[in-house]
């Protein structure tokens, strides 16, 4: 079982990674380009099916990550365990839970509202959509944190120089 530690944690890390850089690609640098660039409302049309497809990439990831920590938390069963070995499922679970609860309440709402014609700041609808709009952003600078995170716990948890827990 210990064998499987460093493939797991580079499934792991590779799944983070994707999470996290998909975050950052649709957050960062296609929304404000298609909303700066596409007239509405197809521009909210357009990311919001980008968001729906990349939420159905962060379920599977989310999934990824809750069976490859499981499994890592067997393999290392019997191992001295120290505050951040138990912080890494807790932070994993977290982070799961928020990518699946926006992936399953808030972007499906948001499209919602968009195809609706609802307009940000115009309107109850549009005050909604705004509201929405914001814990959206928050859930996803959220989940980039915990992220970052986990990559570093778990290239932690490796270890390879044998250095963790004062041993130089």
């Amino acid at each position: 079982m210990k064998r499987l530690v460093f493939p797991l944690t580079v499934l792991s890390v590779l799944a983070l990674g994707l999470w996290s850089g998909g975050l950052v690609a649709l957050g960062a640098i296609a929304a404000p380009l298609v909303f700066g660039m596409v007239p509405m409302p197809d521009a909210a049309d357009a990311m919001a099916a980008v968001f729906a497809r990349f939420d159905q990439l962060v379920i599977g990831l989310a999934l990824t990550l809750l069976v490859t920590d499981g499994v890592l938390l067997l393999a290392r069963r019997g191992q001295a365990f120290d505050w951040l070995d138990r912080v890494r499922p807790l932070a994993t679970i977290v982070l799961c839970l928020l990518g699946i609860g926006e992936a399953m309440y808030i972007t499906p709402r948001i499209a919602g509202l968009h195809a609706a014609g609802a307009v940000r700041g115009v309107g109850d609808s549009g005050m909604h959509l705004d509201a929405l709009h914001d814990v959206a952003e928050r859930l996803g600078k959220g989940q980039l944190l915990l992220a970052v995170l986990l990559v570093i716990l778990h290239l932690r948890a490796l270890d390879p120089l044998g250095r963790r827990r004062g041993v130089t």
